[in-house]
């Protein structure tokens, strides 16, 4: 019968704050993820405020780099797509492209 040994994945025995290495890692990515995100977060919105929406009509609007676009016109650039089914056609495209490799 084998000895049972109490020395933890650290070697040292004892691992610090008394937490097991899985549940550290795991808290050492759910901070890392944190970051990440609120990172992304935070600078769209500081590009969403610096570059402010049209205020004129839609008709008017010519992109640039100084107005944020109108979400319209951008999901109506696509051919064969519009704002309803944009969802649905993308869903559609990627299901067959990956189920065709």
């Amino acid at each position: 019968m084998a000895s049972h040994d109490n020395r933890s994945n650290w070697n040292g025995g004892t691992s610090p704050m008394n937490s097991e290495y899985g549940k550290l890692m795991m808290w050492f990515f759910l901070l890392s993820d944190a970051f990440t995100f609120t990172t992304l977060i935070l600078s769209y919105g500081v590009i969403r405020t610096k570059h402010l929406q049209f205020a004129g009509l839609s008709e008017d609007f010519v992109p640039s780099q100084e107005y944020w676009p109108i979400p319209d016109q951008i999901f109506n650039a696509f051919p064969f797509f519009s704002w309803i089914s944009f969802t649905i056609n993308f869903c559609w495209f990627n299901d067959f492209y990956f189920n065709i490799k």
